[in-house]
């Protein structure tokens, strides 16, 4: 930021105002100060200072991934405006990383038969056989990886719905995690061909009916896509955090959201964060997810000692399957 403009991203006297600001406020852009700077480089510097973790880049792969594809970044951007810019770049910038190809570099070795149990598990969701998935395994065991070559090899990302989250660490914000996996979907919403999303409208506001009000509350990106009002939201501060109802609705907009695509995969990445709330929304979803075209995939370190997750096991009890990321084999590890 500061070798583009020459400023600081925030500038104070006051250390304590310095704090607050770092917490709490958005640095100005850096086309504020030079507006020669293309809008897809001063977005892609943006989501470097992003306030969330899960909004910034994930490796240095994934920002030099973007920095390669810059001319097609800005060729979407170009005529969106400053306004709705930074709005629309949080689709577009690919912050997890490259999406694996068949035939890329990075080899996928020694989790065949795990990754034909998630497979199998999805060819029963299409079916209409919905379950629920457990990954498991210690910190580096590759349970993000199996999920980048299942959504390669298996899903069809053009038909399908892919929701796709990951739980953060001191990540205590009721709903957090579907936040931000809907506010992703929203966005690739907006990315679909012109001509195809007034039927995308339509057939995603009849499937949610009543529950319409949850999507706009967790994604507030949907009212403008969506042609909604204030009065289409919930108070969710006025619920309380624990309030077992809300997240009872919470769980009935995803499985009615799910109803309006072919098939759906809900991916959670490090679920042994999970806050309370979200757990209450997938202890909902375990339970009726069964006649859905839902898979849900968690990924999670076991036996992970998290505030409500002796609760959450029993309240996924017999309605899990669950897939234990053993160390690879000899072979594996030398291929």
């Amino acid at each position: 930021y500061y070798a583009a403009t020459g400023q600081h991203p925030f500038e104070s006297e006051a250390l304590s105002d310095l704090v607050r600001l770092h917490a709490s406020s958005s640095p100005a852009s850096i086309r504020s100060a030079r507006p020669d700077i293309s809008p897809g480089f001063a977005q892609i510097v943006m989501a470097l200072l992003s306030k969330d973790p899960e909004d910034r880049y994930q490796s240095g792969d994934a920002l030099v991934s973007d920095l390669l594809r810059l001319e097609e970044i800005n060729s979407v951007l170009a005529d969106v405006g400053e306004v709705h810019e930074s709005d629309l770049a949080a689709g577009v910038l690919r912050r997890q990383g490259p999406v694996w190809e068949p035939g890329d570099e990075y080899l996928f070795v020694g989790r065949d038969l795990e990754l034909t149990r998630l497979a199998c598990a999805w060819q029963n969701a299409t079916e209409g056989k919905g379950g629920v998935v457990a990954i498991e395994g210690e910190e580096g065991a590759g349970k993000t990886r199996i999920l980048d070559e299942f959504l390669v090899r298996e899903v069809d990302s053009q038909a399908a719905l892919v929701l796709q989250g990951r739980a953060g660490v001191g990540d205590y914000i009721p709903y957090g995690t579907l936040s931000r996996a809907l506010r992703r979907f929203v966005d690739d919403l907006r990315l679909r061909p012109t001509a195809l999303q007034p039927r995308l409208r339509f057939r995603i506001k009849k499937a949610l009916g009543e529950t319409m009000d949850i999507l706009a509350e967790l994604a507030p990106n949907s009212e403008v896509f969506f042609g909604l009002s204030g009065a289409d939201r919930t108070a969710r501060g006025q619920a309380p955090v624990g309030d077992t109802a809300y997240a009872e609705r919470v769980a009935d907009c995803l499985l009615r959201l799910a109803s309006a695509f072919p098939s759906t995969v809900l991916l959670l990445d490090d679920a042994h964060r999970l806050e309370e709330s979200t757990q209450r929304v997938v202890a909902s979803l375990a339970s009726r997810i069964a006649s859905s075209k839902m898979l849900l995939v968690l990924t999670r370190v076991p036996d992970a000692a998290t505030p409500g997750q002796a609760l959450f096991e029993g309240s996924l009890a017999g309605r899990l399957d669950r897939v234990l990321l053993a160390p690879l084999e000899l072979a594996a590890a030398e291929e």
